[in-house]
């Protein structure tokens, strides 16, 4: 009887250490660590031979040979933000919004259902759908929350609003980069808007055409206002609008007067 005894607690206790590992948020994390580090070697060894990917342009499924052609090692940084984690089981789903860094090329933003199967005690990746992420309109709301920033700190706005890649054209004909606008003087801006606006908006492109007033405080202490004719250049990296092109011109009316 003893023994019996013994030999049960015995099974207890190794089907308790069978028991299926839970899928949770530091799984996925070791699992987008072995991503980042070789995206090769993960496709190799955590992809089910039975594994297949939804591509968000829909069509055909594409299947674990293919996905293994795709790696080049050049990834950079994965996130997964908004995340779902539902589990049943041996099986795992994960949905949320990848953000997916790679070499050379800008962030990519999708909608993901990620399918996980615990076979053997290891978690599979056994199927895959991408869906983009729609792009946010640029509205006059989004324009007026970037005239605001503007507003409250202008060096900042120029540090973490101009993309690496801007481009200014002053009034006079002359270029100037985000590195030399930014180490320009910070402004006291009293007000500024856009007279007149019209926004034309493509995808992740968008562009601000009219008639910029701003009311600068002067070396005396006094205000200063300047209008310009603008045009204004956005796009949308990574969920974020940066400013890319700024064009100006002397307002024709003032010239005149």
């Amino acid at each position: 009887m003893k023994k019996i005894i013994l030999t049960l607690a015995f099974l207890s206790i190794s089907l308790t250490n069978f028991a299926q590992e839970k899928f949770t948020k530091e799984t996925w994390q070791q699992i987008s660590d072995e991503y980042k580090a070789d995206s090769k070697a993960f496709f190799i060894n955590r992809l089910s031979d039975d594994f297949r990917f939804t591509p968000p342009s829909g069509g055909d499924y594409v299947f674990k040979p293919t996905i293994i052609t795709w790696a080049k090692g050049d990834i950079l940084k994965t996130e997964m933000m908004d995340t779902k984690i539902f589990t049943s089981g041996d099986l795992a789903v994960i949905s949320g919004i990848f953000k997916d860094e790679k070499a050379g090329k800008n962030p990519e933003l999708s909608k993901v259902t990620f399918t996980f199967q615990n076979r053997g005690g290891k978690w599979l990746f056994v199927a895959s759908q991408y869906a983009p992420q729609p792009v946010e309109k640029f509205t006059e709301a989004t324009f007026k929350q970037i005239l605001d920033e503007y507003k409250a700190d202008s060096k900042a706005f120029f540090i973490n609003r101009l993309s690496d890649d801007f481009r200014y054209m002053n009034p006079q004909g002359g270029f100037g980069n985000k590195t030399q606008i930014v180490e320009q003087n910070a402004q006291k801006i009293l007000a500024t808007e856009i007279l007149e606006p019209v926004i034309f908006n493509s995808g992740n492109l968008a562009s601000v055409s009219g008639i910029h007033q701003t009311v600068r405080e002067g070396k005396d202490g006094s205000p200063t206002t300047g209008k310009v004719n603008a045009t204004y250049t956005f796009q949308n990296r990574n969920g974020k609008w940066h400013f890319v092109a700024s064009q100006q011109t002397v307002v024709l009316s003032d010239i005149n007067k």
